[in-house]
């Protein structure tokens, strides 16, 4: 998280057309792979995946998934600059780099929000910043071309709106 936080300090501002910080994406890449164990993977490698999504969800990390809220965030103005230039080279921009990017964060909130009650605990430990996160990158307009941001979002948001208590708070 450290390698992360650091990574996205550094980066260029979101309304600058550049790729994101191979830092980043590769912090943000193991933290996927680490919480969604691949089929076919070792009862010890589940087991750590497990351990890691428990450490997660212990208090005292909240700013390790506002940080995840915030790679969102950042990603989807990042791709939104992109796709707002007609003149941007969109690989050397980095569009499908950001979309990574985003998709491997939401993917990991998306873990940490697998159970209603998992759900209220993430909604209440980001002051419902996961919620914004979500609502951001559907709402952008960069959301009409990726299909797994956009898969994985909203079922973040509805596992987020789920739990009857939260929806006056997300909505």
């Amino acid at each position: 998280f450290d390698a992360l936080r650091e990574a996205l300090a550094a980066a260029p501002p979101p309304t600058a057309i550049a790729p994101p910080p191979d830092a980043a994406e590769a912090a943000l890449k193991g933290l996927r792979r680490l919480l969604e164990p691949a089929d076919g993977a070792t009862a010890e490698q589940r087991r750590v995946g497990a351990d890691a999504l428990a450490a997660l969800r212990a208090p005292g990390t909240e700013a390790h998934v506002k940080l995840l809220c915030a790679a969102v965030r950042r990603a989807t103005a990042a791709i939104d600059a992109i796709d707002r230039d007609a003149a941007a080279d969109t690989a050397a921009a980095g569009l499908t780099r950001w979309g990574h990017l985003r998709v491997n964060a939401a993917s990991a909130l998306l873990q940490l929000a697998s159970t209603e009650l998992a759900s209220v605990e993430l909604l209440e430990r980001t002051d419902g910043a996961a919620a914004a996160a979500c609502v951001g990158l559907l709402a952008s307009r960069a959301a009409r071309a990726d299909a797994e941001g956009v898969r994985v979002g909203a079922t973040l948001l509805r596992n987020l709106c789920m739990p009857r208590l939260s929806r006056a708070r997300v909505g």
